[in-house]
């Protein structure tokens, strides 16, 4: 008799811990879920205030990873001729995404070697953006790739500024607060 009150009382304990854990671990789960909506809230601050091309390369890669989520895309970074570069997915279509947060023009240099990889890659569609905008050899190249979506620096921080009113963030001092919506 003694042996089964011993395992009763192990069974509880350990079926406690189990509660306790997960408990913490939704916890856990919760801050780091308000603590991503707050990072993505302070980048796309730092947009809209128009300091884009003053942002380190991984928070800007946070950042674009954040605006193309919020516009209904599943993302996912690669390496691409050790560049910058996502595969985007909307409705089934593939689109590469190359990002350069450079004060300088993009080239057509550049575009040719990505949009080699785009058609290797069997992929549908390319979308870049450049902060520093692209040169005339580029958009001249551009002219005759119609799968080619050019968004420059402006245009950015326009696609932002969707972002930001289509999830409207409280911001105090530039600091996440919260979503206006809850």
């Amino acid at each position: 008799m003694s042996y089964l009150i011993s395992a009763t009382i192990i069974l509880v304990a350990i079926l406690s811990f189990i509660a306790l854990f997960g408990e913490a671990r939704e916890t856990i789960k919760g801050g780091q879920r308000r603590a991503r909506k707050a990072e993505k809230a302070r980048l796309i601050a730092v947009a809209i205030e128009g300091t884009v091309h003053k942002m380190n390369p991984a928070s800007f890669e946070k950042l674009v990873v954040h605006v193309y989520e919020e516009l209904g895309y599943r993302v996912k970074v690669l390496a691409v001729s050790k560049e910058q570069a996502m595969l985007l997915e909307q409705n089934e279509v593939y689109t590469l995404m190359v990002y350069k947060n450079h004060t300088w023009p993009m080239g057509q240099e550049t575009l040719e070697t990505f949009y080699y990889h785009k058609k290797k890659m069997g992929l549908e569609a390319m979308t870049v953006i450049a902060t520093g905008g692209f040169n005339e050899s580029a958009l001249e190249w551009s002219k005759g790739q119609h799968e080619v979506k050019f968004i420059n620096e402006e245009n950015f921080i326009e696609l932002c500024n969707e972002v930001s009113t289509t999830t409207p963030y409280l911001i105090k001092g530039g600091e996440f607060i919260g979503n206006i919506d809850n």
